[in-house]
């Protein structure tokens, strides 16, 4: 059975087929009341960093991010980017991922662009060189 398409627009103001856009499913699953240590507008429960802001409130050096830094995990282990520069997954940020961001910069791979603006940039690196020695996370999806 085919369902009728939707006759009320929805959140983006767009008519759909019953389904729910991506924003939809994300307030439905997620809504913004509870617990939000980094006060990125992301509560903690749904939060892939919980406490370095990268959600739709975030700022880095004072600036707003808006271009796609919203719980960017580009490698998919659960921790977002931004609190995420363990890039070959042993644990820790150690002087092997510090080496390969330094290798990565100008270049467009988003394993590296900590702070979501699409490119690795000097502050990706400056970013990363501050947390060699620390572990990942925390993030509400990995225990």
């Amino acid at each position: 059975m085919k369902s009728a398409p939707d006759t009320i627009p929805g959140p983006d103001n767009t008519y759909g087929s019953g389904a729910l856009d991506v924003a939809g499913a994300y307030d439905l699953l997620c809504p913004a009341a509870g617990l939000d240590s980094d006060a990125d507008g992301i509560a903690d429960s749904c939060d892939n960093c919980i406490n370095v802001s990268n959600g739709p409130l975030t700022t880095i050096y004072g600036t707003p991010i808006t271009l796609g830094s919203i719980q960017l995990d580009s490698d998919r282990d659960g921790y977002g980017n931004a609190c995420d520069a363990d890039f070959n997954n042993n644990g820790i940020v150690d002087p092997q991922d510090n080496f390969n961001i330094r290798n990565a910069v100008g270049s467009l791979n988003l394993l590296y662009d900590m702070n979501g603006n699409g490119i690795v940039d000097p502050q990706d690196a400056f970013f990363t060189r501050t947390l060699v020695g620390s572990l990942t996370g925390p993030s509400a999806f990995v225990p």
